[in-house]
């Protein structure tokens, strides 16, 4: 073929490169690259041209069709337009099943189609939407079901089997040779669009932690995806792509893909992109609503899909509101003239049908007392006495107003010992927010809004997840977690028993010894540490009732809400058992300085031994994690520093001066104003949830452990080291609104939104850099005191630059910046290692301070080592410097802060001028001495 061929239409497919035979020498159990026969199976599982003839697009539907089999010519496009079947689905075809993802039940049908479906040439049932046509399962939930699975299936799928169709022919006719010139735009008979490439080829299979397995494809780039220059120059001829499997729990892909990933199985593969199609658009609709095929506990199933046709008049009240004396209170929607009314106001649901109002005249009396007008009265009485209501009405008639009036009403109605939620749910957040906002207008706080789409900054404390927060466990969930906790320490501290103290280790290892059947060990590994727990708990090893109370608590069989299988009966009795014997064997063994025998204070003691032992390197742990949270932070501070520097030129030119384009800049100042925003959110987040609270409650936990030895370095530096990358967020921020204000500044006496924007930038700039350089007084004040020189000498040059941001703007600041550079200088000079990198810094800031251009960038490459070294921080070499500071001995050779020189207190000159000479002072001495 040639090597400049555009794409191939579906109606242009020549038979050249597959070979002809026989139906029954095909074998039709070859689906999805494997045969259903195995390796008994001795016909071809080629794709082929039968000869026969009886596979053709002109009869797909006959008896002896094989659909499953690849045809050269179009997809079958039915005269009718009718591209569904009526013939049932299934073993209810009356011509056999179509392909092997065909199936009556649809809890058993693949979201994603199979090969054997996209080779299928019959049409697909379908049933219809109107319950009164023909189904093959009765009128009812599980027939309504099964409809809108079927339609939504074939609405989101069907893009996907027609492309695949059409790539399968394009693979089986295209030549084998490499052309890195196609054109990957492709497009099927029925209009589907669709990215093709070719020459893929794995590369490589990965495990993820949570997408299972992946797989990195190579595949050739196209030429109009390199560009022109790339393209000329040979290079990026291939590039590369990272899967994984849609069903992560379908064994037989991922057999498929361990073959070919490993060479085991060799064949040509293309791949597919399909614009727009999103699998979790759909696939979790489909899931759901396999659910919800034999539910039986569905809301209003009875009125959605009932067994037969339904009338208005037999939509009764809800369940609450069915009792003979049950009334609504509806004093909350007093009209303020009647407010002082002190007889309740009541209303009575409607108990007959249709329209209540004809046969009780006087049953909706009570609401002319209301705010209601007369449309949201009937309304409002109407919802209320039936279980299923739908409202509706055009913009403007109070439909939100009544919403409110209806939670109100039901809030009000309902039994003070037992309240019920309601669930209010809005088709876009803004409207969520203007009916959760009502309801918090008149009296209704008790809100929870569920995800994180609002805009309004009042929903803040009413989220799910602040409110979560606040929330007291009781008292059983308490006793859970405890059980929970004791569980996990058992399991973590073996592995300290195992290693240091194997003699203490058998006394536990023994009984929980439950032999070597897999099921066994499977099945007992719910209650995995049990021994531990019940050691803790002061339990007696001789107390055998206690001991398997908890073993078959934890192991959650004889308490389950589900009766459990025979199987599961016979291995919960068999584990018991063996219990039971490890007991007497560790009682009968272990009689001489038995752990068992020991006192529920003498445990105590070993558990926080223990406890003690195991903190060290958990600390040493979070200590690394800081590390690269911290080199992870700084880089991305450095890459968005960098961004806005080098486009600063785009502002220049996306900066309009005209009296038209005032909402253009404005948005224009705002995008780049919020550019750092990301990252520093991410750093006071991480610093406020994390650090902070490890920090705070550090030295703490070493005191109440009655062990100080586990913080060998009580001088922490990370929440420090955090806030001065937050501050050196705000730096850059303020650095970007001076160079926007310069460009703006020429056009803000002509045009009045520039000088809007001119001034309000001023403002808040100034604003900000005082306060900034205020609170970094606090930080070098608290740096100092902890000899941690490196920071402080950071901590100066950030404020000294926001000194200069201030001078930027002819803003005058009381700062002393001679003496703060002074200090500077001196700490350089004095710890070269830990802070001698900086003194380029200070040299380009005492340069602009002696009437230079400022600095541009101000913290260069070399300063970024102590970011980079403690983002490699290796775990069990912790160690301190005299002055507390932590580190890893195997990063750095000396303490990165101070480089382990403790500070030096320099004596105060003396003034001698004050003291008496030597002839006074024994002329004094001696008159002492007479006297």
């Amino acid at each position: 073929m040639s090597r400049n061929m555009g794409p191939i239409k579906a109606q242009q497919l020549q038979p050249v490169s597959l070979t002809s035979k026989p139906l029954e020498s095909v074998c039709k159990d070859f689906v999805d690259g494997f045969c259903r026969q195995g390796d008994r199976c001795t016909k071809s599982h080629d794709i082929c041209i039968l000869e026969d003839g009886t596979h053709s697009a002109a009869d797909p539907g006959s008896a002896n069709a094989a659909p499953n089999y690849l045809s050269l010519g179009p997809r079958f496009i039915p005269a009718d337009k009718c591209v569904f079947e009526e013939d049932g689905p299934g073993d209810l075809s009356r011509q056999g099943t179509r392909h092997d993802n065909d199936h009556m039940d649809i809890r058993r049908i693949c979201i994603l189609p199979t090969t054997d479906e996209i080779l299928c040439l019959r049409r697909p049932y379908m049933p219809r939407k109107d319950f009164a046509q023909s189904h093959f399962l009765p009128r009812g939930y599980s027939c309504l079901v099964d409809t809108l699975f079927r339609q939504l299936r074939y609405e989101s799928t069907e893009c996907i089997i027609d492309a695949c169709y059409h790539a399968a022919q394009q693979l089986a006719i295209t030549s084998k040779e490499d052309n890195h010139d196609y054109d990957f735009s492709q497009e099927t008979p029925r209009g589907v669009r669709y990215s093709l490439f070719r020459d893929v080829i794995f590369e490589e299979l990965l495990f993820h932690e949570f997408k299972g397995t992946v797989v990195r494809l190579s595949f050739a780039c196209p030429r109009t995806l390199r560009g022109s220059r790339m393209h000329s120059s040979g290079l990026f001829e291939k590039a590369s792509v990272q899967l994984s499997l849609a069903d992560p729990k379908d064994t037989d892909a991922l057999r498929r893909v361990i073959y070919y990933a490993q060479g085991l199985l060799h064949g040509t593969f293309v791949l597919i992109d399909l614009p727009g199609l999103l699998l979790p658009g759909f696939s979790l609709c489909l899931r759901q609503l396999q659910n919800l095929y034999d539910s039986t506990d569905a809301a209003f199933s009875s009125f959605v899909a009932p067994p037969t046709p339904l009338s208005v008049s037999e939509i009764g009240p809800p369940v609450y509101a069915s009792g003979r004396d049950f009334k609504y209170n509806i004093d909350s929607l007093r009209s303020k003239s009647k407010q002082n009314s002190t007889s309740a106001l009541t209303l009575p649901p409607c108990q007959t049908r249709p329209r209540c109002s004809h046969r009780q005249p006087n049953a909706r009396d009570p609401l002319k007392e209301t705010t209601l007008d007369e449309g949201q009265a009937v309304a409002l009485h109407e919802n209320l006495s039936r279980s299923l209501a739908f409202t509706q009405g055009p913009p403007g008639t109070g439909k939100t107003y009544l919403g409110v009036s209806l939670s109100k009403t039901i809030l009000n109605s309902q039994d003070k010992s037992n309240p019920k939620p309601i669930l209010a749910v809005c088709m876009t957040n803004h409207a969520l927010d203007s009916f959760l906002g009502d309801l918090k207008n008149d009296g209704i706080t008790g809100i929870a809004r569920l995800g994180a789409g609002s805009k309004e900054e009042w929903t803040r404390p009413f989220l799910l997840k602040e409110l979560s927060q606040k929330m007291k466990i009781t008292k059983i969930e308490s006793v859970n977690l405890r059980d929970a906790r004791l569980q996990v320490e058992g399991l973590v501290f073996r592995g300290i028993l195992r290693l240091k103290y194997p003699a203490i280790f058998e006394h536990f290892a023994s009984l929980e010894n439950l032999g070597q059947d897999y099921t066994d060990i499977r099945i007992a590994r719910k209650a995995g540490g049990f021994a531990y727990e019940f050691w803790c708990q002061g339990g007696d090893i001789r107390d055998l009732n206690q001991l398997l109370t908890l073993f078959d608590t934890l192991l959650g069989m004889h308490h389950s809400s589900k009766e459990p299988e025979a199987w599961e009966s016979r291995t919960r009795e068999r584990l018991l058992t063996k219990v039971k014997s490890n007991a007497e064997h560790v009682t009968t063994v272990f009689a001489e300085g038995n752990l068992w025998m020991s006192s529920l204070a003498e445990r105590q003691k070993i558990i926080d031994n223990l406890k003690a032992e195991s903190l060290p390197d958990n600390i040493d742990r979070m200590f690394a994690k800081f590390g690269r949270k911290m080199e992870m932070f700084e880089d991305e501070l450095t890459k968005a520093e960098s961004g806005l520097s080098s486009s600063s030129g785009e502002f220049t030119k996306q900066f309009r001066p005209s009296p038209l384009a005032g909402k253009k800049n404005q948005n224009l100042v705002r995008v780049r104003g919020n550019m750092m925003m990301e990252v520093q959110k991410k750093i006071t987040d991480f610093r406020d949830e994390v650090v902070i609270p490890f920090e705070e409650n550090a030295i703490l936990l070493a005191a109440y452990l009655d062990n100080p030895k586990i913080f060998a370095a009580p001088v922490l530096p990370f929440e420090l080291r955090f806030d001065l990358l937050y501050h050196k967020c705000r730096l850059v921020t303020l650095q970007e609104a001076v160079n926007m204000q310069k460009v703006m500044s020429p056009h803000a006496e002509a045009l009045p939104h520039v000088k809007t924007l001119v001034d309000g930038l001023l403002m808040i700039t100034t604003e900000q850099a005082t306060d900034n350089i205020k609170a970094l007084d606090l930080l070098l004040a608290k740096a100092s005191s902890a000899q941690l020189k490196s920071l402080e000498v950071e901590l100066r040059l950030v404020q000294i630059s926001f000194y200069v941001v201030l001078r930027a703007l002819g803003v005058k600041h009381d700062l002393d910046i001679t003496a703060s550079l002074q200090q500077v200088a001196k700490t350089c000079n004095r710890y070269r290692t830990a802070a001698g990198p900086y003194i380029r810094s200070y040299r380009l800031l005492k340069s602009f301070c002696d009437g230079m251009e400022p600095p541009r960038k101000l913290f260069g490459q070399e300063t970024r080592q102590y970011w980079w070294k403690w983002g490699r921080h290796e775990v069990g070499f912790l160690t301190s410097c005299a002055n507390g500071h932590p580190y890893s001995s195997k990063t750095f050779n000396d303490c990165p802060e101070c480089e382990g020189k403790t500070a030096q207190v320099e004596p105060e000159p003396v003034d001698y001028s004050k003291y008496l000479q030597e002839d006074a002072f024994l002329a004094q001495m001696h008159m002492r001495a007479v006297s």
